[in-house]
């Protein structure tokens, strides 16, 4: 094994951006990613970090530590996980025992597709009434992390995450965040179908992305056979999209809601029948 601060691992750690598994000095297992060096890298890192910190939730990704290894390399520690959402779908969890680590309560593939979902967009929603946007959701970057008969969504990497605070409270949900439902959209409709996802071109270019996604869409109507998960996908796909505190809202809360607008409504709506929370 080998050392870096309080942390050892055997392999992976050494080039930038290089990933690799250990433990801590209390035998939890934790990730250690190589940053790179340099004042760049130095002040992105300072940036994540932060926002990780001040956003800590469970469906965020924990950052644990920060330092700099004897050849001038910064680094960043994390916890654990078993993959990315993609993995995990495809984890035959229902054949697992009682006792294994990957036991699960999510026996069938479209059962676990609304619980990645659902705690995807609570990681959003957390993340979004404080002021950030992620700007980086992909599949890659939701990772899973499976304990006993449960797993835990966890949002990772926010190199390119901003802060929105200097918006305005009215435009800080719509601002530089439908960019990361946009995303997650795309994300819901990969895993509902095997298809190849579209990459959206830089955020900057607004009616390429809408394009792209336009283009997408008239793919979905003959394809996606449940009428509510295609519904919320559209609404989560549309120029000017739901939120995502709105996609998780349940039917009766939308039926209160008498100052939301009647499209957003009947989003909402057809939002909880997908996104109901398991018993």
């Amino acid at each position: 094994m080998k050392v870096l601060g309080r942390y050892n691992y055997a392999f992976g750690y050494g080039e930038s951006s290089a990933v690799a598994h250990g433990y801590d000095d209390l035998g939890e297992r934790v990730v250690i990613k190589n940053m790179g060096k340099g004042e760049e890298v130095h002040k992105q890192i300072l940036k994540e970090f932060e926002i990780m910190v001040n956003c800590k939730h469970e469906n965020v990704l924990d950052v644990i530590d920060m330092g700099l290894d004897k050849d001038g390399n910064y680094y960043m520690v994390f916890e654990h996980t078993d993959g990315n959402m993609l993995e995990y779908l495809e984890m035959d969890l229902s054949k697992a025992g009682k006792e294994s680590e990957l036991g699960s309560r999510f026996f069938t593939r479209e059962e676990k597709i609304k619980e990645i979902m659902r705690q995807l967009l609570l990681g959003l929603a957390w993340l979004h009434e404080r002021g950030v946007a992620h700007q980086g959701m992909t599949k890659d970057n939701v990772l899973v992390k499976v304990k006993g008969c449960d797993f835990k969504v966890k949002l990772s990497d926010f190199s390119c995450a901003r802060r929105l605070c200097n918006n305005p409270p009215e435009t800080t949900l719509k601002v530089g965040t439908a960019e990361d439902i946009w995303s997650a959209g795309i994300l819901l409709a990969g895993m509902l179908l095997p298809l190849e996802m579209p990459e959206l071109p830089e955020k900057e270019a607004k009616g390429e992305v809408l394009e792209t996604i336009k283009k997408f869409l008239r793919d979905l109507d003959d394809l996606i056979k449940d009428k509510d998960a295609l519904e919320l996908v559209k609404s989560m796909l549309a120029s000017d999209p739901v939120t995502a505190r709105q996609a998780l809202a349940f039917r009766d809360d939308a039926s209160r809601d008498t100052d939301v607008a009647p499209q957003h409504r009947e989003r909402r709506e057809s939002a909880a029948r997908v996104l109901m929370p398991p018993p």
